[in-house]
């Protein structure tokens, strides 16, 4: 029997002991933030219902730059180069990992208890950097701290 068959074999034991009880918990937890989320949101929302009417459409270019430019490319943070290059990497670094990794923990649930060759070893390779972001950005806090 070829290695890699027996190895996917042995991880499909792993993968129902391990894996499927994670994967329900995840589902479980996901839902009660859902529902979380949706009365943090009422409650919100309540709030914004007092206020005055504003006109929300003026500037729309610059909202949308602004909306994506914070949060993705820490744009507020890299006003100083050393805790914005420490926050971008920690940032992108988890998710990174965190899409390589999602890959191989949703294959089971989908029915590829032998994911394509490919696709692993991009979502390794993905992995991979991530996790040297991560390190490199957690140094980079070390030595600030």
């Amino acid at each position: 029997m070829e290695s890699s068959q027996l190895f996917w074999q042995i991880q499909s034991v792993f993968i129902t002991n391990i894996y499927l009880p994670i994967i329900i918990g995840f589902l479980v937890f996901s839902s009660v933030l859902v529902v979380l989320f949706a009365l943090g949101f009422f409650r919100r929302y309540q709030l914004w219902k007092l206020g005055g009417v504003d006109h929300r459409l003026g500037h729309i270019a610059t909202r949308l730059k602004t909306t994506f430019a914070v949060p993705l490319a820490h744009f507020r943070i890299w006003r100083e180069a050393y805790p914005g290059s420490m926050h971008f990497l920690i940032f992108w670094g988890t998710t990174l990992l965190f899409l390589g990794k999602i890959v191989r923990l949703f294959s089971y649930p989908a029915g590829l208890t032998v994911p394509p060759q490919h696709i692993f070893l991009y979502a390794s390779f993905v992995s991979e950097i991530g996790g040297v972001l991560i390190i490199i950005g957690g140094c980079l806090a070390l030595y600030r701290r």
